[in-house]
């Protein structure tokens, strides 16, 4: 093993044994951060597997028939609490936000995006817990950084990185949302629908 894993992990829940990952599994706390890490692909999550996510991405956005189509991934207990607390408030926001709530945006791979743009999101939001807050408080000073490499990345595969909103939530930021949601919304608008070039393009990169 490679341990790139075990540097990811912040809770030190990772060891290498014999040239294999070994997970603590009292330690660790799902937040999935090592799954990206790993270069060999090699690390999945029970319950939120490479391919559940990767369907739950396909679906979200197929079912939506927004004429602009964002894909918000959001921290599922911090920030979805300031997301669900604006729903109960009926707080409107664009009806092209399409939301799927994660442990933490540090499980997010560069793939992940990539795939959403590939089937049909013109943009991509990552709404994160603030830091040291959640259960998966450690994972998400992790997650920014990840967020500014995977912006520029964003670029070398034909897709501008104002497609690419990264914020934190706190809970008490929920009377906002409908303003953070706008404003992407507009943005977005204003650059218009991705291509279909570069979707078949991404498509054919990611097989």
């Amino acid at each position: 093993g490679c341990g790139e894993c075990v540097e990811a992990c912040p809770e030190a829940a990772i060891s290498i044994v014999d040239g294999k990952a070994v997970i603590n599994e009292l330690l660790c706390s799902g937040c999935g951060a090592c799954i990206p890490a790993c270069p060999k692909g090699a690390l999945d999550q029970q319950g939120l597997t490479e391919e559940q996510l990767k369907a739950q991405i396909r679906g979200i956005l197929e079912r939506s028939e927004a004429e602009i189509k964002i894909l918000a991934f959001v921290e599922r207990e911090v920030a979805y609490t300031a997301v669900d607390l604006a729903g109960l408030a009926r707080l409107e926001y664009p009806s092209s936000i399409r939301i799927i709530p994660l442990p933490s945006m540090s499980r997010l791979k560069l793939e992940h995006i990539l795939y959403a743009f590939a089937y049909g999101a013109d943009g991509v939001m990552l709404l994160e817990a603030p830091e040291h807050e959640g259960p998966y408080g450690k994972a998400h000073v992790i997650s920014e950084e990840r967020a500014d490499d995977y912006r520029w990345e964003l670029e070398d595969h034909g897709v501008d990185s104002v497609r690419l909103w990264y914020s934190r939530v706190y809970v008490p930021d929920w009377r906002k949302l409908k303003k953070v949601f706008t404003t992407f919304h507009d943005m977005i608008a204003d650059e218009g629908p991705l291509d279909e070039e570069t979707r078949i393009q991404l498509r054919e990169e990611l097989g």
